[in-house]
Order: C-alpha cells, then structure tokens, then sequence
C-alpha cells in the first residue's frame, strides 16, 4: 500500500469519525438542539460540516502526492485507464502549479527533496547539514546544492535525477549543485 493514499483515508477517516463523535456529545446533552451541520463542543470549538470540504481536499492532496503521470514502462498507461485515472495520461496531464493547487505542490515537492530517506548511511543531522535548499515563489525555482560527498554517490545521483524530474510532473525549475560544505 502507498502511505500517500493510507495516510489520507486514515486523515479523513479519523476526522469524520471525531466530527460526528462531537456531535453526538453536544446532540444528548442539549436533546438533538444542536444542528449537525454546525455546533459548538462543550470547549466551545466550532463544527461545520463545510470543515468536511477542507477535510477532503487535504485528504486528496496527501493521497494524490504520490501518483504521477503514466509512462509506457510496465504498461502503465493501459493499467491507468483501467483504473480511470485520464487525469494522469500524457495527453491530459497537467503539471500541478503552486497557484492552482498549492498544498498538493507543497506535498509533491517536499516528499521529493527530503533527504533523509534516501540517505540512510548517515545520520540525519549530518544529511541537513550537507544540503541546502532554497525556493523562490516569485520565480518559481527550486535551487538545491548537496555536499560533495552525498553528490558523488549512487544515492545522490538518484537524488539529483528526481529533483530534475520534478519539472516533468510539476510546474517548477530546478536546479542542483555540488559544493564543499
């Protein structure tokens, strides 16, 4: 199982379920005055059922950051359609933007630069201190520079690769850099 898609349905599952816990708290106490479409819990904290909306566009976020555009590797494109996820065929791909959907960008970009899964043989204080990272939202460009050492190794031509990659899949440049840190 992908831990994007488990993620969010456990997300979205737990927040229902507290949703209507809380409701069925305040509806016994005040005898069903409570509308389960809006309601304050006994700490005053306020329900709406628009929250639900939210809920699931973050729900989908988190089980969208993993799914990328078909190729014809493993013949995928055909297991797409089976599935119905034309949103993901090369012909009506679009690259996810920071400005249509930035939680989904955020997530997409994040999971790609974060080191320390890819980096196993060192610690990850030591992997934070061999990268730096930086984001310009006005330019939309990613520059990364990585230690030398972290660079040169099968790990981090891996790493280079996908960073790179992320310009075919989302609407950002980048760039990646060796320096001596």
């Amino acid at each position: 199982m992908d831990h994007g898609i488990v993620g969010a349905d456990e997300f979205f599952s737990r927040l229902v379920v507290n949703y209507v816990k809380e409701y069925r708290i305040m509806a016994a106490g005040n005898f069903f005055r409570e509308n389960i479409y809006e309601f304050h819990n006994e700490r005053g904290l306020h329900f709406c059922s628009e929250q639900l909306k939210l809920f699931a566009y973050i729900a989908d976020c988190i089980a969208s950051h993993n799914m990328y555009m078909a190729d014809d590797n493993e013949g995928r494109i055909a297991k797409y359609m089976d599935y119905s996820l034309n949103c993901l065929l090369p012909d009506e791909f679009e690259p996810i933007s920071y400005k249509d959907n930035p939680l989904l960008f955020i997530l997409c970009v994040a999971d790609t630069i974060e080191p320390s899964k890819r980096f196993t043989n060192y610690h990850n204080e030591n992997v934070l201190n061999l990268i730096s990272i930086e984001y310009s939202l006005k330019d939309n460009f990613l520059y990364v520079e990585i230690g030398e050492e972290l660079y040169d190794s099968e790990a981090g031509r891996r790493y280079v690769s996908d960073i790179y990659e992320l310009e075919k899949w989302c609407d950002i440049r980048t760039n990646v850099a060796s320096r001596r840190f």
